[in-house]
């Protein structure tokens, strides 16, 4: 008999195997949360997760392989999402893949985004004067963290002012404001491996003052015990270095529909 060997990526391995497949399980169990508690459309099967909310905000519509795909057996994926989407409004959405794939047809690659890591423990430094960070607790908070949400700036971030996202198993998050206008967020998924660090946005004018960082330091202590991962841009990088994350891999993100 040939034995089957572990590689990481099995549909029994646990998802404490690795880092790396911790935050990919993480990341889709993350969306699909969201779609969840909003409603959203949603494809999952052996090889990749799916979510279609509707609106143009890019981070509520998107797509991740669960594992590695040989090149042979990626078109008939890209296929299937081609086709899950095609079926709802028609927005724009994006796929993350943990490892490089060939060109994909009909989609533009939007970049290869750094993954990072930072162990667990340690204190953040003190709040910026005027500076007040809360965690979100009901709807109201969450209607806040969507105002804050439209740092990026992004269309419709409004799809996040639900109180059925923030009641969802492992899923926290925190608005910063100041003089009490939600300036800044930063959110939280809290899974077996990490504390997966999402939805960091800062809106311009309070951009450069810390703001942004004191956000991300909640979520990233979310769970002291727990190190910390998140996906960033290659400007955010040297933030997320102070902070003391490290680099580990760059990720590929493709993009679909109208901005593929």
């Amino acid at each position: 008999m040939t034995e089957t060997l572990e590689d990481g990526w099995g549909a029994t391995t646990p998802e404490s195997d690795s880092l790396l497949r911790g935050f990919v399980n993480g990341f889709g169990n993350l969306i699909s949360a969201v779609a969840r508690a909003t409603g959203a459309r949603m494809l999952e099967d052996d090889d990749v997760i799916a979510v279609d909310s509707g609106t143009e905000f890019f981070l509520a519509n998107g797509a991740v392989l669960r594992h590695p795909l040989r090149d042979a057996d990626l078109p008939a994926v890209i296929e299937r999402l081609h086709e899950f989407f095609a079926a709802g409004a028609g927005v724009a959405w994006m796929l993350l893949s943990a490892w490089p794939t060939p060109p994909i047809d009909g989609m533009g690659l939007i970049g290869h985004p750094p993954l990072m890591l930072r162990p667990a423990g340690g204190e953040p430094p003190a709040t910026p004067p005027g500076l007040v960070v809360r965690e979100v607790v009901d709807g109201t908070g969450m209607a806040d963290f969507a105002r804050a949400l439209a740092g990026y700036p992004a269309p419709q971030t409004e799809v996040f002012a639900n109180q059925g996202i923030v009641d969802q198993p492992g899923l926290r998050f925190w608005v910063g404001y100041l003089d009490d206008r939600p300036v800044a967020c930063a959110g939280a998924h809290v899974t077996d491996v990490c504390n997966e660090v999402e939805y960091v946005a800062a809106h311009e004018d309070v951009r450069g003052r810390g703001i942004g960082a004191a956000v991300t330091w909640a979520a990233t202590l979310a769970d002291p015990a727990k190190p910390a991962m998140l996906i960033a841009s290659d400007p955010g990088q040297p933030v997320y270095e102070r902070m003391g994350y490290l680099r580990l891999m760059r990720m590929t993100m493709w993009g679909g529909g109208p901005a593929g």
